[in-house]
């Protein structure tokens, strides 16, 4: 039987599909504590939940791998250990999507894997249309107490088997166009009859009213096409005290825009955010702490609009004049950014950030409606996120407040 490749820039389109009337499915990485794995699980997450309930839940309980090593909080364990509920301890990400971390250390793994309620739980996604996402280490696959309805691999070449035991290996998801090479090491993933302990019956009534408080409805969506977005910082875990965001103000509010790349250098993603805005697309870039190291990347980020829907007609324009290959362009809601100063005239702060981005420092301005103008750097989608750009500004001896981005970008 042929392999069925997966890459990557094809998951927006296809995951919807791909996983439509399934319930519970494993995303095991093809190598251990791989950090582009852990990405790709949460692009799968976010393009799952367009428009259907999702939860994704870190099994790696030996070791953590979507929590970027935040400190310890509430989670899977404790929930299955403890008795914490699962209401609490899943944390709204986007519309229609909550994550589940491993929580505390547990005692035993294997108990929690083979955890009676786990049955329960997954009958519940099934019968109220959701979907659960289980990130498993490839070893640990055999040891869940739970029947799942397919699996996809997560490797960079592929080279994967088409079934394991007798659940399909849906999908091979990998980075790009490589042909596996010859001779690749396969993962095997062995796999056992399920061994349910005592309480596995379902309460079918309790178990939806459950379901229903985990993962309430999104919000109609716009009439687009699916907006995924790329994962966050991979922690539900509590952080350190930030800034509360502003309120969302009214009128020309930019709280919208389109990922077209991300980079581990900063020069790099300056430079394709230089040659977009030469193109007419004004673009910043946006440090993120991704993966379980926390390792700093940076976002190139085009334009600040009011919607989701002008977010979308500025990728299809991204599209049509070449600049971005089709199909690629994440809609991004990013409502924050660091003012580093204002200033009175539009002119003097371009002045200001040209002097930045000639330190090599991505700072742009936004015009006000009132003549006034402000420097600015990145756009953020949460305050945990927007902290991620302190250490740059401290880098080149800057400060920046965290604020809505409204007004005019230029």
């Amino acid at each position: 039987m042929t392999i069925r490749d997966v890459q990557r820039i094809d998951l927006s389109q296809l995951v919807p599909s791909l996983l439509a009337n399934k319930s519970v499915i494993a995303l095991v990485p093809a190598v251990a504590d791989d950090p582009w794995a852990a990405q790709v699980a949460w692009e799968i997450a976010r393009a799952a939940a367009s428009g259907r309930r999702v939860a994704l839940v870190d099994v790696s309980l030996e070791q953590p791998a979507l929590d970027a090593g935040a400190p310890a909080g509430e989670g899977l364990v404790d929930a299955f250990e403890f008795g914490a509920s699962l209401t609490h301890v899943a944390r709204e990400q986007a519309p229609g999507l909550f994550f589940i971390s491993v929580g505390t250390a547990p005692s035993d793994p294997h108990m929690v894997r083979q955890h009676p309620r786990w049955r329960r739980l997954s009958r519940g996604f099934a019968s109220e249309g959701a979907l659960l996402l289980l990130y498993v280490p490839a070893d640990a696959v055999d040891d869940l107490a739970v029947k799942l309805d397919g699996v996809l691999v997560l490797a960079r070449e592929g080279g994967i088997p088409d079934t394991v035991g007798d659940i399909p290996v849906l999908a091979t998801v990998r980075e790009g166009d490589v042909a596996p090479a010859i001779g690749v090491r396969r993962v095997h993933i062995p796999w056992r009859p399920l061994l349910l302990g005592a309480g596995g019956v379902l309460a079918t009534g309790a178990i939806a009213t459950l379901i229903l408080m985990l993962l309430p409805a999104p919000a109609p969506p716009e009439p687009v096409e699916p907006e995924p977005i790329p994962p966050p910082e991979l922690s539900a875990r509590p952080q350190p005290a930030l800034p509360t965001p502003p309120p969302e103000p009214t009128g020309d509010t930019l709280f919208y825009s389109v990922q077209v790349a991300a980079f581990n250098r900063l020069t790099q993603a300056t430079a394709r955010a230089d040659e977009l805005t030469a193109a007419g697309h004004p673009s910043t870039v946006t440090p993120v702490h991704l993966g379980r190291r926390a390792s700093r990347w940076y976002r190139v980020v085009v334009g600040a609009v009011a919607s989701s829907r002008a977010a979308d007609s500025m990728r299809r324009a991204l599209w049509n004049a070449r600049l971005v290959d089709r199909g690629q362009g994440v809609i991004l809601r990013t409502p924050l950014t660091h003012q580093i100063s204002l200033h009175e005239t539009e002119a003097a702060a371009e002045a200001a950030a040209r002097g930045l981005r000639e330190r090599g420092f991505p700072a742009y301005i936004v015009a006000g409606s009132n003549g006034a103008s402000r420097v600015v750097f990145g756009a953020f989608e949460s305050p945990q996120q927007a902290a991620a750009g302190d250490s740059l500004l401290a880098a080149y001896g800057l400060t920046g407040t965290l604020v809505s981005r409204i007004g005019t970008p230029r």
